[in-house]
């Protein structure tokens, strides 16, 4: 029998420590557990084996005071060679660098692991978010933020639109000098205050009469910093059900978003790792893309976050740069 574990000091709650214990059993398969003579354990010792690992992490917690890097593991771990990382809820939160996010991107550069930022902030123009990261010191080229306004603008350009926009003043920087075409198109983003019964009627109008409708992205809420906001989503579902038109979404979660940043690096999606605070968004839709999808606890997470996601998360951390850290770490 297995020695019995250490005596565990109060420092996991109990409904977080009953999670950690229901993870270990319930993806046992896949933690590659083994028993002591190299092969294979069966589901029964391999679940006990994971157990024990709990009951030793928690230990080790409690005689250094500091929590394991690795909060969730769904996937065996595999060395990453690209990055994307969302911006706000991960790097910033607000007008502040979220911890360890500055320590992260400078592990990235010393290691020259190519990363990008994703995000599907849209209600600051690409110049502004590159201005906001210098501030914050993290420095990094425009070409190297992509934001579903860039990949709109694009798409207008080469379908000959005549976008009608619906989006933050401050946002239509990123669709200067934009050419105007002959097919009607609704151009829907975060639009803040914007969003008045009179500006969503005449998107609506467009798209009753046959408009294109792109979305640049349909999230849910986001972290702002007075708390939880409500997203772009639940307008983009408004127009979508009272016109019976379905949007077309640019940003997160849309496949097309996720492979032109993994070919910017010249890397496939599977040698990828897109890290979010976004459960649904960054993590599962990353997953479904062939991604390494991360979910970090940090911006718009909440516990239970994953919760019947399919495809869930590959990996949840607690930052960051504990995130980071344990993707680059070269293969076993």
């Amino acid at each position: 029998a297995p020695p019995a574990p250490p005596v565990m000091k109060a420092v996991l709650s109990l409904n977080e420590f009953i999670n950690r214990v229901y993870l270990a059993a319930r993806f046992a398969p896949y933690e590659n557990c083994a028993s002591s003579n190299g092969y294979q354990a069966d589901h029964g010792t391999a679940s006990i084996a994971c157990l024990m690992r709990v009951f030793d992490a928690a230990h080790k917690h409690a005689q250094t005071g500091h929590p394991s890097q690795q909060l969730y593991r769904r996937t065996s771990m595999t060395e990453t060679k690209g990055f994307l990382i969302d911006l706000g809820g991960v790097v910033y939160q607000g007008d502040s660098l979220i911890e360890g996010s500055a320590e992260a991107i400078d592990m990235l550069r010393q290691q020259g692991r190519p990363f990008r930022f994703l995000t599907n902030t849209t209600s600051a123009p690409r110049r502004s978010i590159v201005e906001k990261l210098a501030a914050l010191g993290v420095t990094t080229e425009p070409q190297h933020v992509f934001t579903p306004a860039m990949a709109a603008r694009q798409i207008i350009d080469e379908r000959g639109l005549k976008a009608h926009f619906l989006v933050h003043p401050a946002l239509m920087e990123d669709f200067f000098d934009l050419p105007e075409g002959d097919w009607a198109a609704v151009i829907l983003g975060d639009a803040g205050e914007g969003f008045t019964y009179r500006a969503l009627n005449e998107a609506f109008r467009l798209l009753d009469s046959g408009a294109d409708f792109i979305a640049l992205a349909r999230n849910r809420k986001f972290a702002g910093p007075d708390g939880v906001c409500l997203d772009a989503g639940a307008f983009v579902a408004a127009l979508e059900y009272a016109s019976e038109c379905e949007a077309e979404v640019i940003g997160k979660p849309a496949p097309e978003f996720f492979r032109a940043a993994c070919a910017d690096m010249d890397l496939a999606p599977r040698d990828v790792a897109m890290i979010g605070d976004d459960a649904e968004f960054d993590a599962s839709a990353a997953v479904a893309c062939g991604l390494t999808g991360v979910l970090v606890h940090t911006g718009k997470w909440r516990e239970g976050a994953a919760e019947g996601l399919e495809p869930p998360p590959s990996h949840e951390f607690k930052n960051l740069r504990d995130a980071v850290t344990a993707l680059m770490q070269p293969l076993q």
